[in-house]
């Protein structure tokens, strides 16, 4: 056992000490904590130190509300008052950019906001069972999940009676190096504003593995008794396609209740099916699309190329301030959503359509947009997207970014095209995690 004094953060939000000139990481210890650890070898020649007590904590430190912050990789920052979280957070973003940067626009809620966690199952070599997510750095281990900070009571619930359910069974957890078992995922997704549920039971589409009718039947009948005061519950199965020399893919089966949960945001409807993404904490995401909208000071006759734009949300929810919106997403199950959407709101001059958008934004080139929206995913910008925007050279360009370090990569390269960076935004989407959400607004340069 050994005693630290923790000195600074490292980049997963983890306390780091030193001794003898080398650093020990230590999750779950806070800057200005006195600690004992247990001291085991870390990566790259550094060492680990496993949290066994505090001795003097920090005035910082708050009541945790999770009994799995010392395992779990989802919220390092539990523990730590919200407030010291976001100044944190502002230093990191300013790091990261020679622009001033904005203060983080805050969350109201920063427990309990997530409406959609996936769960994996899992057996270790002796069959012992296993539900939850993974631990932090343990190369896919799964700890058995009794609480979260982060997500709904009623899907720890469903975890809880799947897991009873399927300890009574004989079958066994998706093995992916074999390709063996049935068992994948339990994901469970909520409209915030509707109170609609879905719950989603992740399946090996292998037919040596297949369930039965009854083996199902099981499982749903363990999800609806978790879920008896619900008046809006969907239950899906989807199937994961494995196959050598063959592309994977998914398929579904439907369960129970409806084909979608619906969320309302920014005042429009959103239909969501099981495998189309949306935005995690749709409170601040409303937030994020109102002030990033109010940046942009869009024009009545301003025609939108919205350039992954899953479900359609940004596109839709801006309609209302432009003349026309074009949106292009690669999931086709999305723009299936999309399309549905932009129907039950009643819009016109919206249309999205299927397509990898380094490919797809080529065919647009020469159409004259004045504004394109990007939301990509956390890698950011492909190099023949940038290329092509560069040719395009609309007028103004909304990134809004999930991975703020990319997005400062993708700065330089936009700043190399001939667009100035207006206004640097971040919001906080993810208390209790280092994540963040970047609105950056960029205008083309006068030539």
């Amino acid at each position: 056992m050994e005693q630290c004094v923790i000195e600074k953060w490292t980049e997963k939000g983890h306390g780091r000490a030193f001794q003898q000139g080398k650093a020990i990481d230590i999750k779950g210890a806070f800057v200005g904590e006195t600690v004992q650890v247990d001291l085991k070898k870390g990566k790259r020649g550094g060492k680990k130190g496993i949290l066994k007590s505090i001795l003097n904590p920090s005035v910082e430190r708050v009541l945790k509300k999770c009994s799995h912050t010392l395992i779990c990789g989802g919220c390092n920052l539990h523990g730590l008052s919200y407030d010291s979280q976001v100044q944190m957070k502002q230093k990191n973003v300013e790091k990261l950019f020679s622009q001033p940067v904005q203060p983080i626009l805050t969350a109201q809620e920063p427990f309990y906001y997530r409406n959609k966690m996936e769960f994996s199952f899992s057996q270790d070599k002796d069959k012992k069972k296993y539900l939850g997510l993974v631990e932090e750095e343990s190369r896919g281990k799964v700890f058995e999940q009794k609480d979260c900070a982060l997500c709904p009571e009623w899907m720890i619930t469903t975890l809880k009676s799947v897991f009873d359910h399927w300890c009574g069974t004989s079958l066994d957890a998706y093995y992916l190096h074999t390709n063996t078992g049935s068992l994948r995922t339990l994901t469970c997704r909520v409209g915030v504003n509707t109170a609609d549920r879905m719950v989603i039971l992740g399946l090996s589409g292998n037919p040596m593995f297949a369930l039965s009718f009854e083996e199902l039947e099981g499982f749903k009948e363990a999800i609806l008794n978790a879920n008896k005061g619900c008046k809006n519950l969907s239950v899906f199965v989807v199937l994961t396609h494995v196959e050598k020399g063959v592309p994977t893919y998914t398929s579904e089966m439907h369960l129970f209740g409806k084909d979608h949960i619906s969320e309302v945001l920014c005042g429009k409807t959103f239909y969501i099916s099981p495998q189309s993404f949306f935005q995690p904490n749709p409170k601040q995401a409303e937030l994020l699309y109102k002030t990033a909208f109010d940046l942009l000071q869009p024009k009545p006759s301003d025609s939108v190329l919205d350039l992954y734009c899953g479900v359609g949300s940004i596109g839709i929810c801006l309609k209302e301030r432009v003349h026309k919106v074009v949106g292009i997403e690669l999931n086709r199950y999305a723009v299936c959503d999309a399309k549905r959407n932009i129907s039950i709101n009643n819009l016109e001059n919206v249309e999205v359509t299927v397509g990898d958008v380094k490919d797809s934004l080529a065919q647009h080139k020469d159409t004259p947009f004045d504004i394109i929206i990007l939301d990509p995913p956390r890698a950011g910008l492909d190099e023949q997207v940038i290329r092509t925007l560069q040719q395009m050279r609309v007028e103004k360009i909304l990134y809004i970014s999930c991975n703020p370090k990319s997005l400062s990569r993708d700065l330089v390269f936009l700043e190399n095209c001939g667009y100035a960076v207006e206004i640097l935004q971040p919001v906080d989407q993810f208390p209790q995690t280092l994540h963040l959400e970047m609105i950056a607004l960029f205008k083309l340069k006068n030539n």
